[in-house]
């Protein structure tokens, strides 16, 4: 749901992008690997929206750690 608000796509476009270019740990290519984003909004001419990968990596990061701090605090809940 995050990538789809965040680069203004469908959810299975999103979960596409996600699962093939999704990552949690920045690289140093991420800013020159351009990825085309198919565009969601209907005024639009339907052309894909080029987004740097480092752009998907600052929307999934977030995501990530929430995910994680949540585990652990679980954990540390359950003893």
């Amino acid at each position: 749901m995050d990538l789809a608000r965040g680069l203004n796509t469908g959810l299975e476009d999103a979960e596409r992008l996600k699962v093939r270019y999704g990552s949690a740990l920045p690289s140093a290519s991420d800013d020159r690997d351009i990825i085309q984003v198919p565009n969601f909004a209907e005024d639009d001419d339907g052309g894909p929206n080029p987004v740097p990968r480092a752009h998907i990596t600052r929307i999934v990061r977030p995501r990530v750690e929430e995910i994680l701090e949540t585990i652990r605090d679980r954990l540390n809940a359950s003893g």
